[in-house]
Protein backbone atom coordinates (compact mmCIF):
# COMPACT_ATOMS: atom_id res chain seq x y z
CA UNK A 1 0.00 0.00 0.00
CA UNK A 2 1.03 3.15 -1.28
CA UNK A 3 2.00 5.86 1.76
CA UNK A 4 -0.47 8.56 1.67
CA UNK A 5 0.66 12.34 1.63
CA UNK A 6 -1.52 15.43 3.22
CA UNK A 7 -0.22 18.79 2.64
CA UNK A 8 -1.87 21.45 5.57
CA UNK A 9 -0.81 24.44 3.48
CA UNK A 10 -0.96 24.67 -0.05
CA UNK A 11 1.98 27.75 -0.51
CA UNK A 12 5.40 28.13 -2.16
CA UNK A 13 6.92 25.57 0.09
CA UNK A 14 4.10 23.15 -0.13
CA UNK A 15 3.71 22.99 -3.56
CA UNK A 16 7.66 22.51 -4.62
CA UNK A 17 7.59 19.67 -2.29
CA UNK A 18 4.30 18.06 -3.85
CA UNK A 19 6.14 18.77 -7.45
CA UNK A 20 9.58 17.43 -6.02
CA UNK A 21 8.23 14.26 -4.26
CA UNK A 22 6.47 13.28 -7.45
CA UNK A 23 9.40 14.11 -9.87
CA UNK A 24 11.39 11.86 -7.80
CA UNK A 25 9.08 9.22 -8.04
CA UNK A 26 8.44 9.13 -4.33
CA UNK A 27 4.92 9.11 -4.93
CA UNK A 28 4.09 7.38 -7.99
CA UNK A 29 0.36 8.29 -8.19
CA UNK A 30 -0.61 12.08 -7.77
CA UNK A 31 -3.59 11.02 -6.44
CA UNK A 32 -1.89 9.66 -3.04
CA UNK A 33 -1.21 13.47 -2.02
CA UNK A 34 -4.14 15.65 -0.85
CA UNK A 35 -3.64 19.56 0.56
CA UNK A 36 -5.46 21.89 2.50
CA UNK A 37 -5.32 25.89 2.26
CA UNK A 38 -8.06 27.46 3.16
CA UNK A 39 -6.96 30.15 0.85
CA UNK A 40 -8.69 27.78 -2.03
CA UNK A 41 -7.01 29.26 -5.20
CA UNK A 42 -3.72 27.72 -3.63
CA UNK A 43 -5.08 24.71 -3.75
CA UNK A 44 -6.51 25.05 -6.64
CA UNK A 45 -3.19 26.00 -8.82
CA UNK A 46 -1.41 22.82 -7.36
CA UNK A 47 -4.35 20.26 -8.32
CA UNK A 48 -4.61 21.75 -11.26
CA UNK A 49 -0.89 21.04 -11.70
CA UNK A 50 -0.04 17.73 -10.38
CA UNK A 51 -3.47 16.41 -10.03
CA UNK A 52 -3.28 15.56 -6.08
CA UNK A 53 -6.41 16.23 -4.22
CA UNK A 54 -7.90 18.61 -2.73
CA UNK A 55 -9.47 18.01 0.72
CA UNK A 56 -12.32 20.52 2.60
CA UNK A 57 -10.72 20.52 6.03
CA UNK A 58 -7.74 19.79 7.58
CA UNK A 59 -9.53 16.85 10.00
CA UNK A 60 -10.71 15.43 6.37
CA UNK A 61 -6.89 15.69 5.32
CA UNK A 62 -5.16 13.83 8.87
CA UNK A 63 -7.50 10.64 7.95
CA UNK A 64 -7.04 9.84 4.68
CA UNK A 65 -2.85 10.47 5.33
CA UNK A 66 -0.29 8.55 6.76
CA UNK A 67 2.45 11.75 6.57
CA UNK A 68 0.93 14.86 7.44
CA UNK A 69 3.25 17.99 6.00
CA UNK A 70 2.65 21.15 8.34
CA UNK A 71 3.41 24.43 5.80
CA UNK A 72 2.07 26.98 7.25
CA UNK A 73 3.19 30.42 8.28
CA UNK A 74 4.81 30.22 12.21
CA UNK A 75 2.29 32.55 13.06
CA UNK A 76 -0.64 30.36 11.86
CA UNK A 77 0.46 27.16 13.71
CA UNK A 78 -0.99 27.35 17.04
CA UNK A 79 -4.22 27.43 15.68
CA UNK A 80 -3.28 24.70 13.22
CA UNK A 81 -1.77 22.40 15.73
CA UNK A 82 -4.63 23.08 18.01
CA UNK A 83 -7.55 21.84 14.73
CA UNK A 84 -5.50 18.75 14.21
CA UNK A 85 -3.91 17.27 17.90
CA UNK A 86 -7.22 15.55 18.32
CA UNK A 87 -7.42 13.69 15.08
CA UNK A 88 -4.03 12.56 15.22
CA UNK A 89 -2.84 8.60 16.22
CA UNK A 90 0.34 7.03 16.50
CA UNK A 91 0.23 6.09 12.36
CA UNK A 92 1.04 9.21 11.93
CA UNK A 93 4.61 10.92 11.06
CA UNK A 94 4.21 14.65 11.57
CA UNK A 95 6.86 16.81 9.14
CA UNK A 96 6.74 20.29 9.66
CA UNK A 97 8.51 22.61 7.51
CA UNK A 98 7.50 26.05 9.81
CA UNK A 99 10.38 28.21 10.15
CA UNK A 100 11.26 28.40 14.15
CA UNK A 101 8.62 26.11 15.38
CA UNK A 102 10.59 23.56 17.47
CA UNK A 103 10.12 20.08 17.96
CA UNK A 104 9.33 20.55 21.66
CA UNK A 105 6.47 23.21 20.74
CA UNK A 106 4.82 20.46 18.36
CA UNK A 107 5.28 17.74 21.11
CA UNK A 108 3.15 19.54 23.47
CA UNK A 109 0.19 20.46 21.48
CA UNK A 110 0.20 17.14 19.36
CA UNK A 111 1.16 14.83 22.46
CA UNK A 112 2.93 11.69 22.63
CA UNK A 113 0.83 9.94 19.45
CA UNK A 114 2.45 10.95 16.29
CA UNK A 115 6.16 11.02 15.04
CA UNK A 116 7.38 14.17 14.34
CA UNK A 117 10.12 15.26 12.69
CA UNK A 118 11.38 19.21 11.35
CA UNK A 119 13.19 19.91 8.40
CA UNK A 120 14.41 23.12 6.70
CA UNK A 121 14.44 22.94 3.25
CA UNK A 122 14.37 26.22 0.78
CA UNK A 123 12.37 26.20 -2.54
CA UNK A 124 15.53 26.68 -4.53
CA UNK A 125 17.29 23.50 -3.48
CA UNK A 126 14.11 22.01 -4.67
Amino acid sequence: MATRWGFIGAGQMAGALIRGLIRAGVVADPRDISAYDPARTMVDLIVDECKIQPQVGNPELIALSDVVVLAVKPQVMPIVLAEIAPSLGDRHLVLSVAAGVTLATLRQALGPAPRLVRVMPNTPAL
